[in-house]
């Protein structure tokens, strides 16, 4: 992934002090809210509680 910053003077639309830096994708150690299992999407506790939603609610997801 390329991280680039730059300064940018709005009355003369010019681009200065342009830096490109290489850096690495670091894997998130955090656990999902979601879960594909075999024909099923399992949500977590966490993911239930920040949609807000309660036993007996549909949840539609869309893609």
């Amino acid at each position: 992934m390329l991280k680039i910053s730059f300064d940018f003077d709005e009355t003369t639309q010019k681009v200065s002090n342009l830096k490109v830096v290489n850096t690495s994708v670091k894997a998130s150690t955090k656990e999902y809210d979601l879960e594909v299992d075999e024909n099923k999407l399992n949500l977590t506790s966490d993911a239930i509680e920040k949609l807000g939603a309660v036993a007996g609610d549909r949840i539609s997801v869309n893609y």
